[in-house]
């Protein structure tokens, strides 16, 4: 039976739905009665919220994408922190997110990796890149001008900061979501991100365990 909810209740409801479904029988495989039958709604509610399945799989990917962006903006746009403490709570803020929402990300992870998903993964991770640059731009700069930070140049720092943490943040996800043995993965994936920051600190001229990162 039908209940009403509210609208963004609703909708969020039919895109965990979605994603659940997906990861189970793959995004191909899933219909919209498959949707639409587990949170119990006619096709004329689904449609009211989306166009199409498409619709669906683009909405799952821009909502995840603005929420890492949201952390990075929240953080930069405070005036209360220091340059460091900005990276160090972007950082920090993006592995706690993760690792919160570990079921979850192992879900998202798996639809994007999809290859048949392949050029939308291209596309979300290039506008999580474009957004994400110039606020790691301006932290950077920030950390020059109060001295904090001693790097050649700040886009280029920013540029190195965004490839290094995507390139690790997938080999660490990965290595968590696919070992047998947690326990052994997670310390594995612990060196890993020792190894980022020690390359991070080193790129922005940071003091050795300036950075202070762990799972």
């Amino acid at each position: 039976m039908w209940i009403s909810k509210d609208a963004e209740e609703r909708k969020k409801e039919l895109l965990e739905a979605a994603l659940d479904i997906f990861y189970q029988k793959g995004y191909h495989k899933t219909s919209i009665n498959d949707i639409i039958s587990r949170v119990g709604v006619t096709k004329g509610a689904f449609y009211y919220y989306f166009k199409s399945m498409e619709e669906v799989l683009e909405t799952i990917a821009l909502q995840e994408a603005a929420r890492l962006v949201g952390i990075a903006q929240g953080l930069a746009e405070n005036e209360n922190l220091n340059a460091l403490e900005k990276l160090k709570g972007l950082m920090k803020g993006a592995i706690q997110y993760h690792m919160d929402n570990l079921e979850y990300r192992e879900k998202y992870y798996r639809l994007m990796q999809a290859e048949e998903n392949a050029k939308l993964a291209l596309r979300i991770n290039t506008e999580v890149y474009r957004a994400s640059f110039p606020l790691l731009k301006d932290i950077v700069e920030q950390g020059l001008q109060e001295d904090i930070f001693h790097t050649e140049n700040s886009e280029d720092a920013a540029e190195l900061y965004l490839y290094l943490t995507s390139l690790y943040k997938s080999r660490i996800f990965t290595l968590l979501v696919e070992a047998e043995d947690k326990t052994e993965a997670k310390k594995i994936a612990a060196r890993k991100l020792r190894q980022l920051q020690q390359q991070l600190e080193a790129a922005l001229g940071l003091e050795k365990g300036a950075l202070e990162l762990e799972i």
